[in-house]
């Protein structure tokens, strides 16, 4: 987890701050060396820095990481376990987790908190599950606990995290995606295997193809042999790639635009769903409907369901097929037209 301690472009930032204020109040910087693997023959370009340039090196940490910090961070910065007590105690610091602080204020950001969450948890321990699933864009998540994975299954948990324990994690498995550990979009999909029901289980599988980061064979084996090994195969099964679907996307989206139509927002989230294209103000959603992937009686239900539920919001739902799209995009736009008109006309 060498990526969640201070990097040496950040302390030479400090050490130049330093340097030009003059300050060089002896504080041995031993430890922060360290930490992140500053070599004997660069000690005579370091200044030894005060308590201000101390505390610019933990605003700077802290900026990185999303406003928060661990305490074992700060001993690595040459903070004492009373100077972290006084900073709490003054307000400079505030407990997210046990061991972890935000710096300076209270309210953090859903990336902070998930950061807080691994720091928490120590070197081995990535965002997984349905928190993953909110990081990586594939699933909307309203949990206030963050699901984080170890693969130091000794350790224990703590209230506002729900702490999984792992002997099965390879290196190709998690990533880092805006400066916080997590787990792969094949791994985390093979996790929300285990816990999510069919229906919102294939949702997330569309999802990942429409972001164009589904890889099904690695998929497979993250799940193989796992509890949710069955749920993927049985999508898998029936799997067909949205290629299809995507270019029909495209030329509705097309049309629309030069059309003279107000823009619409594109793939935006309505409720619990994705949708094409959406007017927000006209309450109108509009979607293209492929003969491939909206002619199965599962498909079928599928869009009935996501249209009696989107009109349960207040949305108008518009369907159009490729043929109407491309042979008689005139009815398309005057469909259009006449909701949006109505609207704006009221």
């Amino acid at each position: 987890m060498a990526a969640l301690l201070p990097t040496p472009a950040v302390l030479q930032q400090v050490w130049r701050k330093a340097s030009a204020t003059g300050n060089t109040e002896s504080v041995s910087v031993g430890a922060m060396e360290r930490s992140v693997g500053i070599k004997p023959a660069q000690r005579d370009q370091t200044p030894r820095i005060g308590e201000r340039e101390r505390n610019l090196l933990v605003a700077a940490l802290a900026g990185e990481q999303g406003g928060v910090v661990a305490y074992r961070q700060l001993v690595a910065l040459g903070y004492s376990s009373s100077a972290i007590a006084r900073a709490v105690q003054a307000g400079r610091l505030h407990r997210v987790f046990r061991g972890v602080y935000a710096v300076g204020h209270v309210a953090l950001t859903r990336e902070g908190r998930w950061l807080s969450a691994v720091l928490a948890c120590g070197p081995g321990a990535f965002v997984s599950r349905r928190s993953a699933g909110a990081l990586l864009e594939l699933r909307p998540n309203s949990r206030a606990v963050v699901d984080v994975t170890t693969t130091h299954r000794d350790r224990a948990g703590q209230p506002g995290i729900q702490l999984h324990g792992t002997t099965r994690l390879a290196a190709q498995e998690v990533m880092t995606v805006r400066g916080i550990p997590v787990t792969t979009v094949s791994r985390t999909l093979a996790d929300l295997a285990a816990v999510l029901r069919t229906r919102d289980l294939e949702r997330t599988f569309e999802r990942a193809e429409a972001l164009q980061v589904l890889d099904v064979r690695s998929v497979l084996e993250s799940v193989h042999n796992r509890p949710g090994a069955p749920s993927v195969r049985q999508i898998l099964g029936a799997w067909e790639p949205v290629r299809e679907r995507s270019e029909m996307e495209i030329a509705l989206r097309r049309l629309v635009v030069h059309s003279g139509l107000p823009r619409p927002e594109v793939n935006a989230i309505v409720g619990e769903f994705e949708v094409d294209l959406l007017w927000r103000q006209a309450r109108l959603v509009a979607e293209a409907d492929s003969l491939q992937f909206h002619l199965t009686r599962a498909a079928m239900e599928r869009d009935r369901r996501r249209d009696a539920l989107l009109a349960g919001l207040g949305y108008r739902v518009l369907r159009f097929t490729d043929r109407q799209v491309r042979r008689r995009p005139s009815e398309v736009i005057d469909a259009l037209a006449s909701v949006i008109g109505g609207v704006q006309s009221r």
